[in-house]
């Protein structure tokens, strides 16, 4: 994405990346390598990594700077104060339940902190893409009045095959692999449906603290199977397979948009998500949502669904999602901060 922006513009680039990320060719990106990931080091080390970042920054000079969440928020005026910067806004600023309806005194204290500290961390930021309108609304209400904001909406790179589902018989659960996000609980779930459904399969992709532990679970287990971590062709193919999807059945604050949803509407494939994963309205129709952490929900969601063909065929009917906003390069990422650095006029 920061690639197309590179191109589109005809500029130069300075990338922070502590992955193995490499340039397209012919392409005038420069990436500087991070050894720690923000968030999983020692404040200490944060700082120096951070103060490191923009010493290297000044000597770029940019005319603007894209700022990830991955960056620690308290590092964020150190780099917007300095530069002119826009907001990549790729995951939730606090739970979407407490914007419907609260959880009690001490959420509200919560979320009021929360909102307190990150106005005072954002009020320079000059503009925003998000990835929702929900996450749109909660990044307005922190940062400076008036500021241009635009969507990221995932491009695709061609078509996905189409098929009416009319029951489920093989699920995928995609996501980070973790104890406590429901990806265990749905593992028991399908076990015990196979009783009445013998040939109900379930594929798990993806990667997180507790892949280890997930992979000894399942692995003599028939129908139910682990892939780990997958590219775009295993994951077409998979959805291809698919009847439905089990979505980021995540906890905590942290939770960002997933194009695997797109992918899925657009295969005819609907999903099953939690309370507290931003979508776009037009998604809404074809998304099952349940409790984030309640268990019990997720086993009664994926229980009708497997047993009640009606209710099943419900959410596929208003598949698949028109794909003009997937398709249209016009409102892709790049697109989105290059119309924003010129409203910011930087």
């Amino acid at each position: 994405m920061f690639f197309e922006l590179v191109e589109k513009l005809g500029a130069e680039g300075l990338m922070f990346s502590g992955h193995g990320t490499e340039p397209l060719v012919g392409q005038s990106v420069q990436i500087e390598r991070i050894t720690k990931a923000p968030g999983f080091a020692p404040r200490s080390e944060l700082l120096a990594m951070i103060v490191d970042m923009e010493e290297r920054l000044a000597q770029f000079d940019p005319h603007a700077v894209i700022l990830a969440q991955s960056l620690p928020e308290w590092a964020w005026p150190r780099f917007s104060r300095r530069f002119p910067a826009l907001m990549f806004h790729n995951s939730l600023l606090w739970p979407l339940p407490w914007d419907e309806g609260g959880n009690g005194l001490m959420a509200a204290l919560k979320k009021g902190r929360g909102k307190s500290r990150a106005k005072r961390n954002f009020k320079h930021v000059r503009g925003v893409v998000s990835g929702g309108e929900k996450m749109l609304a909660q990044a307005q209400s922190v940062l400076p009045t008036g500021i241009p904001f635009g969507f990221d909406i995932p491009q695709m790179l061609e078509p996905f095959r189409y098929a009416r589902r009319s029951s489920v018989r093989k699920l995928m659960c995609f996501g980070q692999v973790r104890e406590d996000n429901g990806v265990f609980d749905l593992v028991c779930t399908v076990r015990e449906l196979q009783a009445d459904v013998p040939e109900l399969q379930l594929q798990v992709v993806g990667f997180g603290p507790d892949t280890e532990a997930l992979n000894n679970e399942v692995k003599e287990l028939p129908g139910i199977s682990f892939e780990g971590l997958i590219g775009n062709v295993r994951f077409c193919e998979l959805i291809g397979e698919t009847d439905l999807c089990v979505a980021c059945l995540g906890v905590g604050d942290w939770q960002e948009p997933l194009a695997e949803l797109y992918a899925a509407g657009l295969s005819g494939v609907p999903s099953l998500i939690s309370s507290n994963t931003p979508i776009f309205e037009f998604q809404r129709e074809t998304c099952l949502s349940v409790p984030a952490s309640d268990p019990a929900a997720l086993r009664t969601a994926v229980r009708n669904l497997v047993l009640d063909d009606e209710a099943f065929q419900k959410l596929t009917a208003r598949l698949p999602l028109s794909d003009e906003a997937n398709f249209d390069r016009s409102r892709s990422f790049g697109s989105e901060i290059g119309r924003l650095l010129l409203e910011m006029v930087v």
